[in-house]
């Protein structure tokens, strides 16, 4: 972490980092600067360098961590282990913003980077692939290929952005524990 970090939250992959940054930017925006966010390839890791952390007097921050919730770790609450929501993490954004997909469809549309005008193009491809997709990983990857070629990190960070505002309670439980690290550590300065 920077200087003047306050935590540091370690993460089993990429998706689970730009699941918890669209979170947080919203949540503890005027805060992301004491905050660092890092994938460390899988549940196991993460849990094993967050508990190597939080026990090692020579680390100077907080840490927490979240694992999907496939992993087969342990959450622990007392330990600062948080699980993200849904079984696999892609298919829960993902499913979680077809859930009111006819409400979402502009606001969708818009950040997948198409015309408004294509709302019922979007619509007809996220619902082909919610039929069709058969691993979760390549969801999105597999929409933007629907929607012309439109780069997997774009459709990915649409999906978030919905998601979030979308699902207000769920957001707020994951940033809970970041937001009530930062406070503690405003008491203690």
């Amino acid at each position: 972490p920077r200087p003047g970090e306050a935590e540091e939250d370690l993460l089993e992959d990429d998706f689970a980092k730009a699941w918890i940054e669209t979170v947080l930017r919203e949540q503890v925006g005027d805060r992301l600067d004491e905050i660092g966010i890092y994938p460390v390839s899988g549940d196991g890791n993460a849990v094993k360098t967050h508990l190597s952390h939080s026990t090692n007097p020579a680390v100077p921050f907080k840490s927490l961590c979240y694992i999907d919730g496939d992993s087969q770790q342990t959450e622990d609450s007392g330990r600062a282990i948080y699980r993200l929501p849904g079984a696999a993490p892609e298919l829960a954004v993902f499913n979680g913003v077809v859930a009111n997909l006819d409400h979402n469809i502009a606001v969708l549309t818009v950040a997948c980077q198409r015309p408004l005008a294509k709302q019922d193009e979007v619509r007809k491809s996220i619902l082909s692939v919610s039929q069709t997709n058969r691993d979760p990983h390549l969801i999105f990857a597999q929409v933007g290929e629907r929607l012309g070629l439109i780069p997997e990190a774009t459709v990915r960070g649409a999906f978030l952005a919905v998601w979030a505002a979308d699902h207000p309670a769920l957001a707020d439980e994951i940033a809970k524990a970041v937001r009530q690290s930062l406070d503690q550590r405003g008491e203690q300065v």
